[in-house]
């Protein structure tokens, strides 16, 4: 698979997952402006393989990052974020970035169209939430998607993900 492709798939794949698999030591950081601290486990690459995809965009781009990750956790740092991605997706970090802003959002907008109305519910509940409460109610979509409250594609996702080797290195010691 292509870096860039790579990149956006895993982008994508940790916001869903995050929002449904939130539970344990899953830090919902996709919802959240929490910090979590690294894997430790050995066989873990998710942060070398962010690391290559972070040298790769341009100065501008990591520059305005950077700058969303060292706000405080809020209204403002939310806003920044809306104004990098709307910034991508207008061609101010070149077209390369654009495309790929461009994609990732239709990507974003067929999946989550695809969920059942309950779950898109509680994710804009979710996002809703002030930062204090969202961990419990990341982690109550995350129990509910595993009762198959969600329908059995939402269920299956979670147990999938939940095995993965990834998710076994990297998220759950």
């Amino acid at each position: 698979m292509k870096l860039h492709h790579w990149a956006a798939t895993a982008v994508l794949s940790t916001a869903l997952t995050t929002a449904l698999i939130a539970g344990g030591t899953v830090a919902a950081s996709a919802a959240t402006t929490e910090p979590v601290d690294a894997p430790s486990s050995s066989d873990c690459r998710f942060g070398e393989r962010l690391v290559a995809v972070w040298k790769y965009l341009p100065a501008e781009l990591r520059s305005d990052l950077n700058t969303v990750a060292d706000l405080p956790a809020g209204t403002e740092r939310a806003d920044e974020a809306r104004a990098v991605r709307d910034r991508a997706l207008a061609g101010d970090y070149g077209p390369r970035v654009q495309e790929r802003a461009t994609k990732a959002q239709e990507r974003r907008i067929r999946v989550v169209a695809s969920f059942p109305t309950e779950l898109r519910a509680d994710l804009d509940e979710l996002k809703a939430a002030t930062p204090e409460d969202r961990r419990e109610l990341a982690k109550e979509i995350a129990d509910t998607a595993l009762d198959g409250g969600y329908g059995a594609k939402a269920k299956v996702f979670v147990e999938r993900v939940q095995s993965s080797d990834a998710w076994q290195n990297c998220v759950a010691p």
